[in-house]
């Protein structure tokens, strides 16, 4: 299960900003049908796309390793 802080990557374009395979960092999880997560979405060098709501059936679980470890959401 996807919870806060992990690191999901997405399954399918979520928009055209945020194609498949595009990283991000889950900020918060809300409890729904289908759940859902707010979601901060990163480029490939780690640098903030956008910060957005998604359905699970768009993201797949990538790593439980905490932000605490990661340097990422940086901001130009």
């Amino acid at each position: 299960m996807i919870e806060e802080e992990d690191i999901i990557m997405t399954t399918s374009d979520v928009n055209a900003q945020i194609p498949e395979g595009t990283r991000g960092l889950v900020h918060q999880v809300y409890v729904s049908n289908p759940r859902s997560y707010l979601v901060e979405f990163m480029d490939s060098e780690d640098v903030t796309i956008d910060i957005m709501e998604v359905d699970e059936y768009c993201l797949q679980l990538e790593s439980k390793i905490r932000t605490s470890n990661l340097q990422i959401g940086r901001h130009p």
